[in-house]
């Protein structure tokens, strides 16, 4: 069994939330992306954190920062969807 330091797991989850932030906030400043865009990835960040802190406790549970990065993007996704359909 592998064990898992707990502060480094999380700690590596808040610096992929940050910079991933930090990414999308340029995208915007350099015109790349849309706000929608951005709002869709918000919700889905939102989303994790709250999974993340619910899963704090067990850290052998938590999401490696690529695993979180994947489930994001899909919600992000599904989120556009839904907003695109809402807009139809």
């Amino acid at each position: 069994m592998t064990i898992i330091n707990p502060t480094s797991r999380f700690s590596a989850l808040l610096h992929a939330i940050g910079a991933d932030l930090t990414t999308l906030a340029q995208q915007l400043d350099a015109g790349e992306i849309t706000q929608a865009h951005v709002e869709d990835h918000l919700r889905a960040y939102s989303d994790q954190m709250d999974e993340i802190e619910l899963r704090a406790e067990e850290p052998d549970t938590l999401p490696t920062p690529e695993e979180m990065r994947q489930q994001v993007t899909r919600e992000a996704q599904g989120y556009a969807t839904a907003r695109a359909r809402d807009e139809d």
